[in-house]
């Protein structure tokens, strides 16, 4: 009778030891395993923010500064009139043409043409699409008092640019420029060929319906810088 205890007994042991080796065998896969998959978690994040890292650092431009010549990927010829920094995608420019086929357009044309027919050539020609063009616009007031240095109250008609501070590719051509008012565009005129040389731009004021040249500002992908 001892005996037969003494056996089930051991019998009992063996399977509550079995049980033992074999639960924390298994506890000791689950846990390796779940390291394992939290070390994989762990390095794939890392990879991650290093590749989010590696992306912010090579996301450089080229920088420019206020008055620097670029040429676009269509030949066209512009100037930079905001500086624009390595961290800027985007740069604003002037252009050192006149855009409009027939030369002249009306004040109260021109920024339909600007953003219908225009933009239309420029995303031809550049193959570009509207997201990289954030901005069309005309040259502001605010534009040319930053360029020559004059303060827009001081902006009236017959105000002379060439003062030694602006730029003379602000006012080698004629331009249509922003309104002082809702009334009253003003434009960039040049004077006569033979005063050029001692007033060779000036500030003139026009009605909605006067014609003049337009070369508009644009805000577009370094990409398309050549």
């Amino acid at each position: 009778m001892g005996k037969k205890k003494t056996s089930k007994g051991l019998i009992v042991s063996i399977i509550l030891l079995t049980l033992l080796v074999v639960g924390l065998t298994g506890y000791i896969v689950y846990d390796k395993v779940l390291n394992s998959d939290k070390e994989e978690k762990n390095e794939k994040s890392y990879d991650l923010k290093d590749s989010e890292e590696k992306t912010e650092e090579t996301m450089k431009f080229k920088s420019y500064e206020i008055g620097d010549k670029i040429v676009l990927t269509d030949s066209s010829n512009w100037n930079v009139i905001e500086v624009s920094t390595e961290e800027d995608e985007f740069v604003t420019l002037l252009s050192m043409n006149n855009i409009n086929d027939n030369n002249s357009i009306a004040f109260k044309e021109a920024t339909n043409y600007m953003n219908t027919t225009y933009k239309n050539n420029l995303i031809t020609k550049l193959g570009t699409s509207s997201n990289d063009i954030k901005e069309i616009r005309l040259l502001s007031v605010d534009d040319i008092s930053k360029l020559s240095g004059i303060s827009v109250k001081n902006l009236i008609p017959g105000t002379s640019l060439e003062n030694g501070i602006t730029p003379p590719y602000l006012y080698e051509s004629e331009t249509i420029t922003s309104s002082i008012d809702k009334d009253c565009p003003i434009m960039i005129c040049s004077m006569d060929p033979e005063y050029y040389d001692t007033n060779p731009g000036r500030i003139c004021i026009g009605t909605q319906t006067d014609k003049f040249p337009i070369r508009p500002v644009i805000t577009i992908s370094k990409e398309y810088i050549k």
